[in-house]
């Protein structure tokens, strides 16, 4: 029996010596930070496509959902750079509404603007790097890293910010309530460290003014990779439950990026300029 236990012990030391070590999340982290291959693209050299679903309810009525399918152009001047190949009208003009508002944001977005919106960024940089102080691993399979960070990082996840402090006045104030109340996780390759995702819930009510309160709110962004090798956002939806003036209200947002052709390219085949 012993001489069994041995031969066991024995074969398994060698099988662990024998695979090869995996590299921990955080050491690939600082490798990138160093070299500066996580430091997310300062700009949008991609014609791409966005195809939008916006949909609702207030109170008992269920708001028509609005989509379209829209061809963005970032190289074009503010005004250009959007273009609606189809779109459906909703008999609800909020829906409309919503819809016209993603339109202009982003017409206006400037260079800055435009590449925060469309790359997957971790945020790993020296304002905010993908340390164990700032992170718990939840979970490593499938190629996948699961982090989930610690409550300050995680609204500065989810809000887009480095600095909480340099937020106005009520985004700040909401910033400080989510704190407490925010849950989620941010979805890593566990090979090279590149963002696959991130997601965010509330976990309980938060009121925004004395006569508003949202019940619930669930953020979702799902990553894959832009020729140039950075993750983009592929897929984005958000779900609000909010309650005002004593009725009920949801909306529902969903952006699906695909079609991406370098600004370039799109110029020689179609003989426009960028």
């Amino acid at each position: 029996m012993h001489v069994m236990t041995r031969l066991l012990s024995a074969s398994a030391l060698a099988l662990l010596a024998a695979a090869p070590a995996s590299a921990d999340i955080f050491d690939i982290a600082a490798a990138n930070r160093a070299s500066g291959t996580t430091d997310t693209p300062t700009t949008v050299p991609y014609i791409h496509t966005v195809e939008a679903t916006v949909s609702g309810r207030k109170g008992d009525t269920v708001k028509a959902p609005v989509t379209a399918r829209l061809r963005i152009d970032p190289s074009r001047p503010e005004g250009e750079r959007v273009t609606i190949l189809s779109r459906s009208d909703s008999d609800a003009q909020e829906m409309d509404n919503a819809l016209e508002d993603l339109i202009e944001q982003i017409e206006e977005n400037d260079a800055e603007d435009q590449a925060d919106g469309f790359w997957c960024s971790a945020r790993d940089s020296d304002a905010f790097p993908i340390t164990p102080d700032n992170f718990t691993v939840i979970a490593d399979e499938g190629g996948t890293t699961r982090l989930k960070p610690v409550p300050d990082r995680m609204v500065q996840l989810m809000m887009g910010e480095d600095d909480l402090s340099e937020l106005g006045g009520r985004e700040r104030a909401i910033a400080k309530k989510l704190i407490d109340r925010l849950d989620g996780e941010l979805r890593l390759d566990s090979a090279d460290g590149q963002m696959r995702g991130m997601s965010f819930e509330m976990t309980r009510p938060m009121s925004v003014m004395l006569i508003a309160k949202i019940k619930q709110m669930a953020v979702s962004v799902e990553c894959d990779r832009a020729p140039n090798g950075y993750p983009f956002v592929s897929r984005f939806s958000m779900h609000v439950e909010a309650g005002a003036f004593g009725q009920d209200m949801v909306n529902d947002m969903e952006l699906r990026v695909s079609e991406l052709t370098p600004v370039e390219a799109y110029a020689a085949t179609t003989g426009s300029g960028g």
